[in-house]
């Protein structure tokens, strides 16, 4: 069962966070058995609110819900989308329509993908690269991340709001990731890689270029807050795992995934695995066998910072073992 929560990060931003334990294949592709966060944010003040993003359109009537505990509808001014994928944007179509007045801010290809998407008569503005906006009192920074999602800064507060980018699987049971335990904050970094890995892995090199851009831009930053997972006080930790993990930095791990349908392609495995134990090499095995499937996200998680990956696997029909065929064309 979901659960949701209202965090006010300071006098007038709130965290806004669904606890998603319901969703089993995250994109109907990742095995997410450790859960995820949709996280919104909601700016107030006397001029009018600033949402920033919405949750998952599956949940779309509770968010509805959980904004009016804080501010009618009607009282929104903005509605700031920085990506339009529907666990962002699940419940923009109710704000508009409790608010037609209300402004939405994003990338020039938000607003077509709205209509597609949604449907709605709205009014729009388009989220310029580096152009400053007022927004109810309060300055926004936004630029392009990657079409059609953007990253903004909250100038007044020193607040960078990044979407997917520094996002998590996992439902932590802190807001913020000075607040989790060592042995936690270990496994919330591999919560935090395998996303990484899964979702924004095929663009890789961009996630190099917006880092690169990040730092041009010189910004004063005490807070990162993703879409998914926990909060950053300490912005340079999060970066750096993000550098390394950008730019293929090695781990020095060796990753093996093999298919076995009778066990000899595993015996083979087990001698791969020998050699390594005798050089010292650390090593990971994924398995695709009659006992059971190895979880893709955790084999393309794992991938991420690997030094060599190892490939073994069955004959099928004078070929290759169709389910292994699929695993390597994904990697």
């Amino acid at each position: 069962m979901v659960s949701t929560r209202i965090h006010r990060l300071d006098g007038d931003l709130y965290l806004l966070r669904l606890d998603d334990d319901e969703t089993e294949f995250f994109e109907a592709m990742w095995s997410i058995p450790e859960g995820i966060t949709y996280n919104a944010y909601l700016l107030v003040s006397s001029n009018g609110a600033v949402l920033l993003d919405t949750w998952r359109n599956k949940y779309r009537e509770l968010f509805v819900e959980e904004v009016k505990r804080i501010v009618d509808l009607r009282d929104l001014k903005y509605l700031v989308v920085h990506h339009m994928e529907p666990d962002h944007s699940g419940a923009l179509a109710e704000v508009v329509k409790a608010n037609p007045d209300i402004t939405v801010i994003g990338h020039p290809l938000a607003n077509q993908i709205i209509k597609s998407f949604y449907g709605v008569s709205h009014k729009f503005v388009v989220a310029s690269d580096g152009a400053e906006l007022e927004l109810s009192g309060y300055r926004f920074i936004p630029w392009v991340h990657w079409p059609e999602t953007i990253v903004s800064y909250l100038v007044d507060k020193k607040i960078v709001f990044s979407c997917d980018a520094f996002g998590a699987y996992s439902r932590p049971s802190k807001v913020y990731y000075d607040e989790l335990d060592a042995s936690k904050r270990e496994e919330y970094k591999w919560y935090m890689k395998k996303y990484l890995a899964n979702i924004v892995g095929h663009y890789m090199e961009w996630v190099s270029k917006a880092l690169d851009k990040l730092e041009r831009l010189g910004l004063d930053i005490e807070l990162i807050t993703p879409s998914h997972g926990v909060l950053w006080k300490n912005p340079g930790e999060v970066l750096r795992l993000y550098r390394g993990w950008s730019k293929g930095l090695s781990s020095g791990k060796v990753v093996i995934v093999y298919s076995s349908m009778y066990g000899f392609v595993e015996e083979a495995v087990k001698e791969v695995a020998k050699a390594l134990d005798k050089e010292g090499i650390s090593y990971s095995i994924h398995g695709f066998t009659s006992r059971g499937y190895a979880k893709l996200s955790d084999v393309v998680g794992d991938l991420l910072d690997a030094s060599a990956l190892v490939v073994a696997t069955a004959t099928y029909e004078a070929g290759v073992f169709p389910y292994m065929r699929f695993v390597v064309e994904l990697i």
